[in-house]
């Protein structure tokens, strides 16, 4: 029994290795060619800071991130100040400039609602589940101060017992957006300037949604 549950412990292992190695290479592939609009040295990593690709900023593998890392000009330990954007699954961190242009987001709800960032590597768009586009809409409307989950519960499914299925849909949005949402409580980042683009008619907004976040804001449409 004991060498079965040793042989378990190291497949277990190899798994979540090569889980890690697919997850950089995703990374390295949907988002690396960013370095090349960039004129300074910088780098992609992941959100623990694993270097998925470089070019000139960084020679380790792994970069210590603070907790709390959000866009903008950070000082990292070891390397100094950079210009950190988000991307999918990770951040671009750049060396310094004299004037970032700093990150800005639109949260498209005129069709099919996606996401649209534009920083200074360039633009990205991630489409979103319409439960995700309440949440943001939610969260977006709270302003600086943002959402506790109880809160968003009440926001999204008018019942604020339900903060465990909000924290798992917020955790799966986070994959999505990194560095932009914030939690607790849950918020957009700051230093990124965004704005909610909505339909011309209250009919055309998320059609089918009963979130009281979402019924208010038809109410203000025609």
């Amino acid at each position: 029994m004991l060498a079965t549950a040793a042989m378990a412990s190291r497949l277990a292992s190899m798994e979540l290795l090569e889980r890690h190695r697919r997850s950089l290479e995703e990374l390295r592939t949907g988002s690396g060619h960013v370095l090349t609009r960039v004129s300074s040295p910088a780098a992609v990593v992941d959100r623990a800071g694993h270097v998925a690709a470089t070019s000139g900023l960084l020679t380790q593998r792994r970069v210590a991130l603070p907790d709390d890392l959000q866009p903008g000009v950070v000082h990292l330990h070891g390397i100094g100040d950079v210009t950190v954007e988000p991307l999918p699954g990770g951040w671009l961190l750049r060396g310094p400039t004299e004037s970032p242009l700093g990150t800005r987001a639109v949260l498209d709800l005129d069709g099919e609602p996606h996401i649209q960032v534009v920083a200074e590597s360039g633009p990205w768009t991630r489409r979103l589940t319409p439960r995700h586009a309440e949440l943001l809409l939610a969260i977006i409307g709270a302003g600086d101060g943002g959402l506790g989950a109880a809160a968003l519960a009440d926001e999204v499914f008018a019942d604020p017992a339900r903060v465990v299925t909000v924290r798992a849909e917020l955790s799966r949005l986070r994959r999505i957006l990194g560095g932009l949402l914030l939690t607790r409580p849950y918020r957009i980042a700051p230093s990124v300037s965004v704005e909610v683009r909505l339909p011309a008619t209250g009919a055309a907004l998320l059609p089918g949604a009963s979130a009281p976040v979402v019924v208010r804001a038809r109410e203000r449409l025609p």
